[in-house]
């Protein structure tokens, strides 16, 4: 069916495009119709042509082939691709995109548009009681409708419009606007994207400013000088600390001595470039510059630093450490 022609969409197309739209969901995905059908509009800059290709649970229905293309029409903006459906087409029909003479296929990000925060995690964070907010905020792999893929949420309470960029669109920031919920929170469900996955955050103030900010709850992020935060699944490292804990558990802190050693870990010690940190299978770590100042100077890794910290700490008194930003 042809699309009808909306004025309003002239103004959302124009915000979306200029990185200004804090709602997406209000116009792209499926939008159920007053006369009972629904459109289903698809946000792809740069693309050439775009079809959808609806899932196999809706062959059949309503003369409609599963798997067969659709076409998209772009009437309101040359991004903008749509079509009118006579059923709810759900969140796993994919859309088939030509870009530059390149093909691909990929599930729609606006036809999931479940909240991610919670009620109860907004009032907690609110509150400044959640005490498990990681749990909610980052970039978090999950599953929805059968769908993997990662759901990113930020809490940026002042910002005009916020976007979710990396490999996966070019680092460009109108490709995946996020949406703003209650709070001050932005979510966006990505789908296909795997752990490894580099992004960071465009955030755009209300004067229009324009930033590109790694996660502040982020699981993983790039070693200096590049600054990207990394996909990286939660649960996935196993602790052998149970028996520390279970001691401090069943002690008085209140009783115990204290003396703290603070200390920052990037130029408390280094060690040579020439000499690299070597992986558990043998394979030699590029080693992370320590300063300009100290040429060959490398900054010493974790396992490193915990050979050399922990012992000198304990033979000088202190019980516990302090690491400074």
């Amino acid at each position: 069916m042809a699309p009808i022609s909306l004025d309003w969409m002239v103004d959302d197309s124009r915000r979306l495009e200029e990185c200004r739209h804090d709602h997406p969901f209000a116009l792209l995905g499926p939008q159920a119709l007053d006369n009972g059908n629904w459109v289903v509009r698809v946000w792809m800059p740069e693309a050439d042509r775009v079809e959808l290709l609806l899932a196999g649970d809706l062959g059949g229905a309503h003369g409609l082939v599963a798997g067969e293309p659709i076409p998209l029409a772009n009437p309101h903006h040359r991004w903008i691709f749509e079509t009118e459906l006579p059923i709810n087409p759900g969140s796993s029909y994919r859309v088939r995109v030509s870009r530059g003479g390149i093909e691909h296929e990929a599930h729609d990000p606006w036809a999931f548009r479940d909240e991610w925060m919670g009620e109860m995690d907004r009032h907690l964070f609110a509150e400044g009681n959640h005490h498990h907010i990681w749990q909610r905020m980052g970039a978090h792999l999950s599953t929805r409708g059968g769908i993997e893929g990662v759901c990113f949420c930020l809490w940026a309470p002042n910002a005009r419009s916020v976007a979710v960029i990396g490999n996966f669109n070019g680092w460009d920031g109108r490709h995946h606007p996020m949406q703003s919920r209650l709070g001050g929170c932005w979510e966006l469900f990505i789908p296909g994207l795997k752990p490894g996955e580099i992004y960071k955050y465009e955030i755009r103030t209300q004067a229009g400013h324009c930033y590109q900010k790694a996660d502040p709850y982020g699981f993983r992020h790039e070693v200096r000088p590049a600054n990207g935060s990394i996909v990286e699944p939660l649960g996935g490292y196993a602790w052998t600390d149970g028996a520390w804990m279970q001691q401090r558990d069943g002690a008085n802190p209140l009783d115990q001595p204290i003396s703290v050693y603070e200390m920052h870990l990037g130029s408390w010690m280094h060690g040579s470039a020439d000499q690299p940190y070597l992986e558990a299978d043998g394979r030699a770590r590029a080693p992370v510059p320590a300063a300009d100042l100290k040429p060959g100077a490398r900054l010493l890794t974790y396992p490193e630093l915990a050979d050399r910290v922990i012992p000198y700490v304990k033979a000088r008194g202190f019980t516990h450490i302090e690491l400074m930003p």
